[in-house]
């Protein structure tokens, strides 16, 4: 039988994301000297305040280049669901103990 269908934050980081973010959210995965843009420090609350849940959706969906990142980070969208992504961001949101930006969920749009 096939594998269970993984909807833990934790384990989607380390399977598809530490390698270039770093298992600590650090952007200094195994990975990461070979790329040709750094990737983004997910432990970094300064930077990731900044940027709202659903661009960080969109980015792990869609490709980094969402954000102006590498175009080498996959389109994770084609290999994760909708509930597997918004697990991810909250895992995210885990490392920078951070929330998004605060006219990104009170409504104005400001």
């Amino acid at each position: 039988p096939p594998a269970p269908r993984q909807t833990d934050g934790a384990v989607l980081y380390a399977l598809h994301c530490a390698a270039c973010h770093g298992a600590e959210g650090r952007g200094d995965g195994w990975n990461a000297p070979a790329l040709p843009v750094p990737p983004t420090a997910h432990a970094d609350a300064e930077l990731m305040s900044r940027r709202p849940d659903d661009t960080l959706f969109d980015a792990i969906a869609a490709g980094a280049y969402m954000l102006g990142g590498s175009p080498r980070m996959p389109v994770f969208g084609e290999m994760l669901d909708t509930e597997q992504i918004r697990a991810l961001v909250r895992y995210i949101r885990s490392l920078c103990s951070c929330e998004q930006p605060a006219w990104a969920s009170d409504g104005s749009g400001a």
